[in-house]
This record gives C-alpha cells, sequence and structure tokens, in this order.
C-alpha cells in the first residue's frame, strides 16, 4: 500500500476493505503532477484530506461518494495552469466532484480555524512548496458554530436538488442528506474537544448512537441508513442546544456581533450570510413538524417571509429562500475563504 493510499484512508473503519478503490483513486489523481506546480502546491483538504470519505458498497468494491477540495497555494503569480482545466482535468479522471480555491503563499501562514487545521495539519500535499510545520491549531466553540451554520447553508443552497433526489431515495439523496448531518455532528465535536467525523467518543450519548450509525453508514458497514425528515429536524434542535450551551448562537444578536472577523467587509459579509440561514432554519425546525420534504419546503418558506418582515432587509427577495441562497452560493465562499485570511 502507497503512501497516498494510507493518507487518503487513515480514518476509515476497517480500512483494509476499501484499500482496492482508494489505490484507483491514487492513481487517478496522479494527473495532477501533469499541472505546473513549480514553486506552488495543490492541497486535498476536507474530509478526503483528514482520510475519512463517504464509500458506499457498489459490487464486489466500494465506490467513493465525497467530492474533492483543494487549495492551489502560488508564489507570485497565479498557475499557469487555469484552474477551469484543473478542475475539469481533476474530474474527468476521477468522476467526483472537485472545487479548487488558489491562495498566495504569503497568506497561507494566517489561515486558522478547521479550514487551516485541515490544509496544514490533515492534509495531503502535490507540488514543489511545501508548507511549514506550523503551531497546532486549536479551535473554539466560535468555530464549532460556524460549522453548525454550514450545515444549514448546505440544505438552503441544495434544498431543490436534494428534494428532487428524495423523489427516488437513492444514494445521492441518502448522501445529500448524510453531508449536512455531518456538518451537524462535527460541530459538537469539535466543541466539545475532537476534530474528525470519526471523533465520537466525546459525544454526549444521545448523539454519539445517532453518529455511529452515520459513520457506519458513511464508511459502508452498512447499506442502512435510517435517515427522516423527523430525524434531521431533531438533530438541529440538539445540536442547536449543544451550542447555546457555550453561548455563541445568541438568536437576540446578529452574529455580526459575536464573530472576530467582522471589521473586513468580506467577513460582514459572511457573518450577514449566516446569520440569515441561522435565523430560517431555527424559525422553521422550532415551529413546524417536518414530516418529510415538501413539508420541510412549506416551513421554510413561511419562516422566509417572515424573516423578510422582521430584522432583515433582503433585497431582490424572491418566493423561494432557495434560489436566494443558491445564488450566492460562490459569493459566499469566495467571501468565507477571505475572510480566514484577514480574520486576526
Amino acid at each position: 500500500m502507497n503512501k497516498l493510499v494510507e493518507q487518503l484512508t487513515r480514518n476509515i473503519q476497517q480500512p483494509q476493505r476499501v484499500y482496492p478503490a482508494f489505490n484507483d483513486l491514487a492513481e487517478k489523481l496522479s494527473i495532477i503532477n501533469s499541472f505546473d506546480l513549480s514553486e506552488s502546491a495543490l492541497i486535498i483538504g476536507g474530509s478526503a484530506g483528514r482520510g475519512e470519505s463517504c464509500v458506499t458498497p457498489y459490487q464486489d468494491n466500494y465506490h467513493i461518494l465525497s467530492d474533492l477540495d483543494l487549495l492551489w497555494i502560488y508564489q507570485d503569480t497565479l498557475p499557469t495552469t487555469p484552474i477551469t482545466e484543473a478542475v475539469t482535468a481533476i474530474e474527468s479522471a476521477t468522476q467526483l466532484e472537485c472545487s479548487i480555491y488558489t491562495l498566495p503563499q504569503k497568506h497561507f501562514a494566517r489561515l486558522q480555524t478547521p479550514l487551516g487545521k485541515d490544509y496544514k495539519q490533515y492534509a495531503i500535499t502535490f507540488g514543489d512548496w511545501q508548507p511549514d510545520t506550523y503551531p497546532p491549531i486549536t479551535t473554539t466553540p466560535y468555530d464549532a458554530a460556524e460549522v453548525w451554520i454550514y450545515g444549514l447553508i448546505e440544505l438552503l443552497e441544495n434544498f431543490d436538488a436534494i428534494e428532487s433526489l428524495s423523489q427516488q431515495n437513492t444514494q445521492a439523496f441518502l448522501y445529500q442528506v448524510h453531508h449536512i448531518c455531518m456538518y451537524l455532528i462535527r460541530s459538537v465535536i469539535l466543541l466539545k474537544g475532537g476534530y474528525c467525523y470519526h471523533d465520537i467518543d466525546c459525544l454526549p450519548a444521545n448523539l454519539k448512537h445517532f453518529a455511529q450509525s452515520q459513520l457506519d453508514w458513511r464508511d459502508g458497514l452498512t447499506n442502512n441508513n435510517d435517515f427522516s425528515s423527523q430525524s434531521l429536524q431533531q438533530l438541529i434542535l440538539m445540536t442547536y442546544q449543544e451550542h447555546q450551551q457555550q453561548g455563541c448562537l445568541t438568536e437576540q444578536k446578529n452574529s455580526v456581533e459575536n464573530f472576530k472577523y467582522i471589521h473586513h467587509a468580506s467577513g460582514q459579509y459572511v457573518a450577514h450570510y449566516q446569520d440569515i440561514a441561522t435565523s430560517l432554519i431555527l424559525d422553521a425546525v422550532k415551529n413546524d413538524n417536518w414530516r418529510d420534504m415538501t413539508h420541510i419546503r412549506s416551513s421554510l418558506i413561511r419562516a422566509w417571509q417572515h424573516l423578510h418582515c422582521s430584522k432583515f432587509t433582503i433585497p431582490h427577495i424572491t418566493t423561494s429562500p432557495f434560489e436566494w441562497f443558491y445564488k450566492r452560493k460562490k459569493q459566499f465562499r469566495d467571501s468565507l475563504l477571505w475572510m480566514k485570511i484577514v480574520r486576526r
């Protein structure tokens, strides 16, 4: 087994089962070596970098479901290989969805929060430039709260696609919902001192049981996923209560007042976006019974209409909150990366 396969599977339960699938992925990732990486690096982060990609049994092997989150670190000028071409090449080779962000080397050292921890302490690096050894990054309750909010944002940004997939109840649907559930669960893992999806021993008993069933499905140990709309609603409320005990999610205060990066324009945009998502979801889960995806839709639309009439001014409001979030998806992520750099 080569080093790359070991890195890609280091947190998966019973990893020997999935070695053939990840040997195949490692070979396909060699496409990265064809890019111009002189004085630069392409770093795999996210769940793949942490060695805990989602897999599912497929015929006599396993199929990888997780996407690839990459960060291209360059010295003075942007890479000569166009980013769009690199994304297309990786997606074509691996058949996995791929995202690539770019960042100058001079800013890399400033990356903190779980994003910085992923790319500094857990990542897999290709290229000439190798990151220095940095002091361990300690995550805070605010970081954990943000991960919780990202789970809510994932639901809102991708709701139309998730609802469409729900009618077929396919693996794609289960993965989309599982992805949101793992955001919520991991936020409490971070709150309790853990880091990776698989660090569930720190969780309270009610969440640990739910997390273990999700991990067993994630690692391809079972085909059964006991997801229901009610279980998603319960998970949101349970994890919300854990964060409320730390005081980092306060409904009465705009999150712009609570987070540390708000003095930069990108941070203000991110905080406002987060606050809208949080207020919208909490209104919906507390006031309605989520019986199925159709009920979730109507519940969120009612909450959206109420939200627009309360403390928020939402330009260009549409009849659908899902359209509003989806259209701002790229701007949010670009602002999020820059905010992580300027944050002190």
